[in-house]
């Protein structure tokens, strides 16, 4: 792995409790997606989003952050993973909180066929993996 910029991506501060889980992918114009679990400002553990933002290798700098995938129930969304298929398309698996009261999790998966502009509605895709994930 070469380093590119050493520096922090995504300050934390006014709006943001804490940034975190987060991975990258290289987009086909030669930036990189990055996209990372946020808890926002208030620090309510129990909810949080997940956010992406475009790196410029060239200058280091992070632009155009937006949350994505944003979830209804509002709980939290975690532990993010990007990986480029053969396709082109990018895949982003993550982990959702189910319910605060047994604290369960599942893994979601989604699909971004434009370089991360927009994403498919996501999937659970723990039943098909026969898994069952838990906070311990």
């Amino acid at each position: 792995m070469k380093i590119i910029h050493k520096k922090r991506l995504v300050q934390t501060g006014k709006g943001m409790y804490r940034a975190g889980e987060g991975s990258a992918v290289l987009l086909k114009n030669n930036k990189v997606l990055f996209a990372y679990s946020q808890i926002p400002e208030g620090g309510d553990t129990s909810f949080s989003t997940i956010r992406c933002g475009i790196l410029d290798p060239e200058t280091g700098e992070m632009t155009g952050f937006r949350e994505i995938l944003p979830e209804a129930s509002g709980l939290q969304q975690m532990s993010v993973s990007l990986e480029r298929f053969q396709d082109g398309s990018i895949g982003i698996a993550y982990l959702r909180r189910n319910a605060s009261a047994n604290q369960s999790d599942c893994i979601m998966f989604s699909r971004s066929l434009d370089e991360g502009k927009s994403w498919l509605p996501p999937v659970n895709i723990s039943e098909q993996l026969h898994e069952k994930y838990s906070f311990l």
